[in-house]
């Protein structure tokens, strides 16, 4: 039991006394002052691993055994203090897929040191699927990615503490339950946060967590967001709560099948029918653009289709159903077959955009997540099957639509 609970316990030593039944060369224990020392010796050669729990134990007399070598040793010492070593765990997004493991550790740990990574995997501290994986590892969507890593370093890294718990984000909340969340994300803002000090929806989501469950473990996973969404497009986007169900969601977002997802657009020109587009799409790494191209040239298979709601004189809002879920699918496709999303700064008109922008007011293209119907039949997340949520366009937002009909093309 004893070995049991040593091998299981993370711990810094200020050594009093010790004595050795047979000295082999043993390091003795210094003592360790502060975290980052400690982080370098992890006292490897008394058995203990780079993560662990704490046990409720008087380390005040410990024997260590080596089997191996049939050699007891004996240490008397004082404990100095302790350190939790906590295993954090990120679900890998379908908008992290092929991306490196090095990459993703960076991204999570944003304010750790490069040393400081570097030596988490010389350690074996990073697992990919409980697997101990080396930082050129690609990722795919729905990996589980473990970093052992302790709590100190965690909100040092990831700066916890700037996210006090805020019910900000409730007015924007369309559904939930004890499961997942459903956000009408605003035009403007990012899902996730990619520079300092800009405002992220998944922050904010966050502190309403913490709001809601102010016994929560921060450290732990709390909740993120299943897919994204793109900066300027406004709607609905779904959070999962726990690991399981991020895993669960991710799944159907990839496979399409058990979960449908429709989008409103006004698009330049008139559109009488609905129809399919069906063109491969690749993204140009450098420009972070995709364009139509073709499969033996690397392009994913993208199919989008589209129904005519409304004409606002030469212009016409679109139900878009998305069969498959690619960077840009839809602003990407509209541009394919000369329709261009309004207000596109990527894909659009630019000359049209900059006389809407002049005339009415409109900043970015009008492209709106209103509708998410679920069809799941198998899992934990059976009870969401035949619910659709809805989430119209903003009224202020409405009134510019209005005003195209006076613009001529």
């Amino acid at each position: 039991m004893l070995k049991k609970v040593i091998k299981n316990t993370y711990f810094c030593v200020r050594v009093s006394t010790y004595q050795m039944a047979e000295e082999k060369g043993f390091e003795p224990l210094h003592p360790v002052t502060g975290l980052r020392a400690f982080q370098a010796r992890p006292f490897n050669h008394l058995g203990i691993p780079p993560f662990g729990l704490i046990a409720d134990y008087d380390y005040s007399k410990v024997i260590i055994v080596n089997k191996q070598k049939n050699i007891k040793y004996r240490f008397y010492f004082k404990i100095y203090y302790f350190i939790i070593i906590v295993m954090k765990q990120y679900v890998v997004s379908l908008q992290d897929e092929g991306i490196t493991l090095e990459k993703y550790v960076r991204r999570v740990l944003k304010h750790a040191p490069l040393s400081f990574i570097y030596k988490l995997f010389r350690k074996k501290d990073v697992r990919v699927n409980n697997v101990k994986s080396d930082l050129k590892t690609k990722l795919h969507s729905q990996d589980i990615v473990s970093i052992y890593i302790s709590d100190q370093q965690y909100d040092d890294f990831q700066n916890i503490d700037t996210m006090p718990a805020s019910n900000q984000i409730k007015k924007y909340i369309v559904y939930e339950d004890e499961n997942i969340l459903i956000i009408n994300k605003p035009a403007g803002m990012l899902v996730q946060k990619d520079i300092n000090n800009s405002k992220s929806l998944d922050q904010l989501v966050k502190s309403y967590y913490f709001y809601t469950h102010p016994n929560c473990d921060k450290s732990s996973f709390t909740i993120a967001p299943a897919h994204r969404l793109d900066r300027n497009t406004s709607g609905l986007i779904i959070f999962g709560k726990s690991v399981s169900v991020m895993q669960q969601l991710m799944k159907i977002l990839k496979d399409h099948k058990e979960i449908e997802k429709h989008y409103l657009t006004i698009v330049k020109g008139k559109i009488n029918n609905g129809g399919r587009i069906d063109k491969p799409l690749k993204k140009n790494e450098k420009t972070s653009l995709v364009s139509v191209a073709e499969l033996k040239d690397g392009a994913k298979i993208a199919i989008t289709d589209y129904t005519p709601v409304q004409s606002y004189g030469d212009f016409t809002m679109l139900n878009v159903n998305l069969i498959t879920g690619r960077t840009h699918q839809i602003r990407a496709h509209m541009k394919a077959i000369n329709h261009p999303i309004v207000g596109d700064p990527k894909y659009g008109d630019f000359t049209l955009n900059k006389k809407i922008k002049e005339l009415i007011g409109i900043e970015h293209q009008i492209l709106h997540s209103y509708q998410i119907q679920f069809k799941i039949k198998e899992g934990n997340l059976t009870y969401l099957n035949d619910l659709v949520i809805k989430c119209p366009l903003d009224l202020k937002l409405i009134e510019k639509i209005e005003q195209l009909k006076n613009i001529k093309l």
